[in-house]
C-alpha cells in the first residue's frame, strides 16, 4: 500500500498540544499523527456517540494555541481504529474502522474560492496562488518564489481600488485609474474587464493600471425598474495565465429615471435637475442657461404663476 509514519497513542505528552481546540465534551482521542514538515497534527477522533470523524488541528494557531480547522466524516458511524498512516508522498492519510479503509487527502485547498477564505481557513498547507486565482500548496503554484506570486498571510491578499468608482450610463470611454496592492509583476500584460460587457488592454504604470470604461454600445441599459444604478465587477485579468485575479465594484448610474426635483437631487450620484424642462441629468451643461439647474434639495423653484414651492 506504500504507507509511512506511525500514530502516536493517546496519552502521549504531545496530546497536551490539542488543548484549546474547542472539542466537544465526550470526545475520545484514538491517535495523533504529525505530518512531516509542518506543525499540523492529524487528529483521529471517535465521538462518544459512535460517529467516526477525522479532525485536523494545528498547534501553532494565530493566538499561540491549538486551532481545529477541519472536520471530515471518514468512516461509517462506529469506532475508528488506533492505527493510521500517511502514503509515501504524504499527500494522503489512511484511516480504518473495523470494516472500512478510507483514504483522506491531507489538505483540501481547492475548496476555497477566494484569498480570504483560503488563508482564513487556518490550513497550514494552503496559500493563494495570485495570478492563477486559486488556493493550493506553494509547490504547486507556478513561480511561487517570486515576489507577491504566492500569498501565505491574509495581509498579502490582492486589493484593488478605482477612481472614479462610478459614472453615468451616458458617459463613454472614461479614463479609470486602478490602484493595486500586493500585485506581482505584470510584464506579460493585463486586461480590464467589466464582467461580460467589455474587455480592453490595461496600461501598467507602477502600482497603477489605467483602463477605459465601456464604449456606448457596451454600456448596460438601466431601466426604471432596476432603480437609478447598476453595479458590475471591474476585474483584472492576467495575460500570462488568462485568469481574473482581482476585482472591485463599479457603478453605472442613471439620473434620467428620476422624475421629480427632490428625488433627482437627493440621489447619491452626480445628478442635477433642469428646472423648467423637468429633466434629471448627470451633466449640468445640458440645462439651458436661462432655466438654470438645481443640485441641493433645499433650493426653491419659481413657478410660472408666481408660486414658490419646493419640488
Amino acid at each position: 500500500m506504500g504507507l509511512s509514519s506511525t500514530s502516536i497513542p493517546c496519552g502521549s505528552p504531545i496530546l497536551l498540544a490539542a488543548k484549546g481546540t474547542g472539542e466537544q465534551p465526550g470526545t475520545q482521542y484514538h491517535s495523533l499523527l504529525p505530518p512531516q514538515g509542518t506543525s499540523q497534527l492529524g487528529l483521529k477522533l471517535d465521538w462518544a456517540r459512535g460517529q467516526g470523524h477525522h479532525h485536523t488541528i494545528r498547534v501553532d494557531g494565530p493566538r499561540g494555541n491549538a486551532l481545529q480547522y477541519e472536520t471530515v466524516q471518514v468512516v461509517e458511524p462506529g469506532p475508528v481504529l488506533r492505527d493510521m498512516a500517511f502514503s509515501k508522498d504524504h499527500e494522503q492519510l489512511y484511516i480504518m474502522s473495523e470494516r472500512q479503509l478510507t483514504r483522506v487527502p491531507v489538505e483540501s485547498c481547492g475548496q476555497y474560492r477566494s484569498c480570504g477564505d483560503c488563508l482564513g481557513s487556518g490550513d497550514p498547507h494552503c496559500g493563494w496562488c495570485v495570478l492563477h486565482n486559486t488556493c493550493t500548496r506553494k509547490e504547486r503554484c507556478e513561480r511561487s518564489r517570486e515576489p507577491r506570486r504566492f500569498a501565505s498571510e491574509m495581509k498579502q491578499c490582492v486589493r484593488l481600488t478605482v477612481h472614479p468608482n462610478n459614472i453615468s450610463v451616458s458617459q463613454y470611454n472614461v479614463l479609470l485609474v486602478l490602484e493595486t496592492y500586493n500585485v506581482p509583476e505584470l510584464s506579460a500584460g493585463v486586461n480590464c474587464t467589466f464582467e461580460d460587457l467589455s474587455e480592453m488592454d490595461g496600461l501598467v504604470i507602477g502600482n497603477q493600471i489605467q483602463c477605459y470604461s465601456p464604449a456606448a454600445k457596451e454600456v448596460p441599459r438601466i431601466i426604471t425598474e432596476n432603480g437609478d444604478h447598476h453595479v458590475v465587477q471591474l476585474q483584472l485579468k492576467s495575460k500570462e495565465t488568462g485568469m481574473t485575479f482581482a476585482s472591485t465594484s463599479f457603478v453605472f448610474y442613471n439620473c434620467s429615471v428620476h422624475n421629480s426635483c427632490l428625488s433627482c437631487v437627493e440621489s447619491p450620484y452626480r445628478c442635477h435637475w433642469c428646472k423648467y424642462r423637468h429633466v434629471c441629468t448627470h451633466d449640468p451643461k445640458t440645462c439651458s442657461f436661462q432655466e438654470g439647474r438645481v443640485k441641493l434639495p433645499e433650493v426653491g423653484v419659481w413657478q410660472p404663476r408666481g408660486e414658490h414651492r419646493l419640488l
